[in-house]
């Protein structure tokens, strides 16, 4: 092996191996540093499918009011354009309105707070301080500790029945505590978790299954920051919770309640600075994490199956292109070479197919015609442009039903149309085309409403007997097309004699 084989196969060797070599240490970096951090993504993972929980938690605990609140102001909308005159009156409405809705009770009263509830009781809501001034129209939301007649905790949707920019009656719809431990239950799938509901000014209204860590029963007065630091006073994170909560923003905070170490993730309501607070126990906390970082397998095949998903995707997208490329070169070819008036070729597509069939089949015997429309000058004239462009596309049509897909069938000029046959097998074919042709286009009705009746002069010319080049044979077919006209129009003449 001489010196320069040697060195060439020392650059071949050293140009594959050495981005082979990047490429092993790049892999090794990538998979070292995705260790490191593995455990790190798995723990921001883990907390914001827990933050998504809580936020889907408020959302539907949100959507569930907004919507039962929609329907009470349907029916204040019905309330004021007919105001009651009797309570007996609203009856119809607040009952239709707590059964189709989420309130498990809605009551209407007066600005005194005399009132009715859906199932006819007669009822006084003042001493639950619900109401307020009665220029104070807006729709708003407040939080009863006891409900009156059940005795039970409540979320009270207040909309003001307003006459002369004044509230003059209001309906009561109350939503049910229970219905969001409901949705609690369905939103947070673990077991042992808490639920905190705080209200207006951060006041804790609701904990839920933090009994067993509460020794004492909370102050009416108790706010959801002050019950963070009751349950652990020495966590970091108070502070920033306690800065989150006041913002309105959501957030979480590692506690250590009893002993026992919780997770807390908080979350805002739509309704002013309403929160809902959930707690996962940190054990099952941990499992979880471990399963997110242990199962690094699980995590390297998701990642392969999304980068063969996006290659899938990619190169759909690049056949995609291609298709819808290659079906638009299609359509604009076929613009290009399509006459628009008559829908068949062009002069130049109709010239370069025939030249290009005459030229690949130099002894197949073929016949081209000429076609021009008698009078058509006259058509335009007496019956305008319009009916002449309908004759025009009358005949492309005639062209494309009558003769097969490998014909050639053009328009070459204003009322002028080429018909070239190929691969005529013997004389007496030859003369039934001529025929065929004649009692086709010699005399036709228009499918047009007008139902014109047209005729057209003939001229035909053969190859290879009349010329052996298309500029030949079209010359000859054009000189039988003369003849044609010459004889009275109406006429099929070829270039051999025979009209």
């Amino acid at each position: 092996m001489n010196p320069t084989d040697k060195s060439s196969r020392r650059v071949l060797i050293l140009g594959i191996t050495i981005p082979v070599g990047l490429l092993i240490l790049l892999i090794g970096s990538l998979l070292f540093n995705f260790s490191l951090t593995s455990q790190k993504t798995a723990k921001i993972i883990l907390e914001n499918t827990l933050k998504g929980h809580v936020e889907s938690l408020s959302h539907r605990l949100d959507e569930e009011l907004s919507i039962m609140t929609k329907s009470g102001i349907v029916v204040r909308d019905v309330l004021q354009a007919q105001p009651p005159q009797a309570r007996t009156d609203t009856l119809p409405f607040i009952g239709s309105l707590c059964a189709n809705s989420d309130a498990y009770q809605v009551i209407y009263c007066d600005t005194a707070g005399e009132g009715i509830t859906n199932s006819g009781i007669y009822i006084h809501v003042e001493q639950d301080n619900l109401l307020r001034d009665v220029e104070n129209t807006a729709q708003y939301y407040t939080y009863l500790q006891n409900e009156p007649l059940t005795q039970a905790q409540a979320i009270v949707s207040v909309i003001p029945v307003v006459q002369n920019n004044k509230a003059c009656g209001y309906i009561l719809m109350y939503y049910s505590l229970n219905r969001i431990l409901e949705l609690f239950g369905d939103t947070v799938p673990y077991a042992d978790s808490s639920l905190i509901f705080s209200t207006d000014g951060g006041l804790v209204m609701l904990t839920y299954g933090l009994d067993s860590v509460l020794s004492d029963q909370l102050p009416a007065d108790t706010t959801l920051t002050q019950l963070l630091e009751q349950l652990d006073p020495r966590t970091k994170e108070l502070q920033q919770a306690q800065d989150a909560i006041a913002s309105g923003a959501s957030g979480s905070l590692s506690v250590l309640i009893a002993d026992a170490p919780q997770e807390l993730f908080f979350h805002p309501l739509e309704i002013r600075d309403w929160y809902l607070t959930v707690g996962i126990h940190q054990p099952l906390y941990q499992q979880m994490l471990r399963d997110n970082w242990g199962d690094m397998h699980r995590l390297i095949t998701y990642l392969l199956a999304v980068l063969l998903l996006f290659l899938v995707v990619v190169s759909g997208t690049m056949l995609a292109i291609h298709l819808m490329y290659k079906s638009r070169s299609h359509h604009l070819e076929k613009r290009a070479t399509t006459d628009f008036l008559s829908g068949i070729y062009n002069k130049m597509a109709t010239e370069e197919e025939i030249s290009g069939y005459l030229t690949s089949h130099p002894h197949a015997r073929c016949i081209l015609f000429i076609l021009d429309v008698d009078n058509f000058k006259t058509i335009n004239d007496t019956r305008g442009h319009e009916m002449g462009d309908q004759v025009i596309s009358s005949i492309g049509r005639h062209l494309q039903d009558n003769f097969r897909s490998d014909d050639i069938v053009g328009r070459i000029g204003g009322d002028e149309f080429l018909i070239f046959l190929k691969d005529i097998p013997s004389d007496t074919d030859l003369h039934q085309q001529i025929r065929r042709v004649q009692q086709l286009f010699c005399k036709f009705t228009t499918e047009n409403e007008l139902h014109i009746e047209i005729s057209t002069s003939i001229g035909a010319a053969i190859f290879p007997t009349d010329a052996i080049s298309f500029n030949e044979l079209y010359k000859a077919a054009d000189r039988a097309l003369y003849q044609a006209k010459k004889h009275g129009k109406s006429q099929l003449y070829c270039n051999e004699g025979d009209s």
